[in-house]
């Protein structure tokens, strides 16, 4: 799967599995978040790991650097087009 491949999928397709809502994609840091519930789904050549048993706790400090790059526009996309996965926070 090439990277606009990749990038489409994961923009319109990959919500997380615990809220089935959308996510922020760090393309950089090679990391889905959900900043709802704190957590943080890695991908690993190309292919996200959506188990619920795979994610990641996020602590309170990189959950606030995290929402503060997506805030300055560094986060490559949400996903699912839910735009409002910044607001509440």
């Amino acid at each position: 799967m090439n990277q606009a491949t990749s990038a489409t999928f994961t923009r319109y397709l990959v919500v997380c599995p615990i809220d089935k809502r959308g996510l922020l994609y760090f393309g950089d840091e090679a990391v889905l978040y959900n900043p709802r519930l704190r957590w943080l789904y890695r991908i690993e050549d190309g292919i996200p790991l959506m188990l619920a048993s795979q994610a990641v706790a996020v602590p309170e400090q990189e959950h606030e650097r995290l929402m503060r790059c997506a805030r300055l526009g560094e986060v490559t996309a949400i996903t699912a087009g839910q735009a409002d996965v910044l607001a509440g926070d």
